[in-house]
């Protein structure tokens, strides 16, 4: 079988360009590279969306339970996220978003 060798060559290149090609991914999730070229308002906008208050905030869903349950596991999950400071501000819920009512003030 002369092909094997041409075979065997042809796989273990291709197998090391994946390789080569697989150590230089960048992976992002900025959707703006996809939005057409904007005016100055609408580039303010993109800007707030990459580095503003949105980029930073974070939904969270519980499900799954009856209501006192994921209610208790919410208020946990907030005493966690507070007491360990790996958020500034958890809403849970609750419409405080006053600069007296946060507790890194």
């Amino acid at each position: 079988m002369p092909y094997r060798p041409t075979a065997l060559l042809t796989g273990s290149r291709s197998l090391l360009q994946r390789l080569v090609d697989g150590a230089h991914v960048v992976v992002t999730s900025d959707l703006t590279a996809f939005l057409p070229a904007a005016a100055a308002a609408q580039r303010l906008l993109v800007e707030q969306l990459r580095a503003g208050v949105a980029s930073r905030t974070m939904l969270v869903a519980i499900e799954g339970g009856a209501p006192p349950e994921l209610a208790r596991f919410s208020a946990s999950s907030r005493a966690r996220s507070h007491s360990t400071g790996a958020s500034t501000n958890v809403m849970n819920g609750a419409a405080e978003f006053t600069r007296g009512a946060r507790s890194s003030d």
